[in-house]
């Protein structure tokens, strides 16, 4: 075997609970090569053991710096070791993340199924906050929930830009994006809905729905959002006015 560190010599010899205690504090600092082989040399049940323990994915751990070396074989190595289940993938996509979106996107295509959809979750929503239109479009072609994702993360960052990419696609869209945005200003939120859609009360009432606007505002400023309602066409108001007043 190659030369061991001080570290991992002195896990040599220990029982397996002993060992386990001893490697989960040691795995962080161990070189991946050195962790593996001693995982490797654990019995079925210590093995078990150890990637059952809380934390044992934690950021610097081996099995992290493993993935992030080389996705493919550190994912199949711990499949093949039975460590996939403690693993999360939002956990997954933030150590990738710190080698850039689009390292974290090419490393999609090894992940477990397990995982897979926390992590583009993950990855979707990083696109948005950084207004990265060809990675969003990596989201879109994830499904629709990926690509809500990122716009609905653009939206808290800038929610007019994010209504400019999703204008012309969709009111359930353009609803997530209102419905963000709303989460930090429901007023505006409110008002660009019903000034875009002055000429098209359905379109209007279709997305005050999709974002439920109305609600969160009327849980959050009652008279407010009731006087807002309270202007609004009628065929466009009657929906909101006896839900918003309930929460009054």
């Amino acid at each position: 075997m190659r030369h061991r560190s001080k570290l991992s010599t002195e896990l040599v010899n220990l029982d397996d609970d002993t060992f386990v205690s001893q490697l989960r504090g040691a795995a962080p600092v161990l070189p991946v090569a050195e962790a593996k082989v001693f995982v490797e040399q654990l019995s079925d049940q210590a093995r078990a053991q150890f990637f059952a323990l809380d934390g044992w994915y934690e950021s610097n751990h081996f099995t992290l710096r493993m993935i992030r070396e080389d996705p493919r074989a550190g994912f199949s190595w711990l499949d093949e070791q039975g460590g996939m289940e403690g693993l999360r993938g939002e956990t997954v996509a933030q150590i990738l993340l710190e080698e850039g979106l689009d390292a974290a996107i090419n490393s999609a295509d090894y992940l477990p199924e397990a995982l897979s959809e926390d992590y583009v979750r993950s990855i979707a929503s990083e696109a948005g906050r950084n207004a990265d239109t060809q990675s969003i479009a990596w989201a879109r072609e994830q499904g629709d929930w990926a690509h809500q994702a990122a716009v609905g993360a653009w939206a808290e960052e800038d929610p007019r830009a994010a209504l400019a990419y999703a204008t012309g696609q969709g009111p359930e869209l353009v609803g997530q994006v209102v419905s963000a945005w709303s989460a930090n200003d429901p007023a505006a939120a409110f008002g660009w809905a019903v000034e875009t859609h002055a000429g098209d009360p359905e379109m209007m009432l279709t997305v005050l729905e999709q974002s439920a606007v109305i609600d969160s505002w009327g849980e959050r400023d009652p008279v407010a959002a009731v006087d807002a309602v309270s202007g609004l066409p009628d065929e466009v108001a009657a929906p909101f006015i006896g839900r918003v007043v309930a929460q009054w």
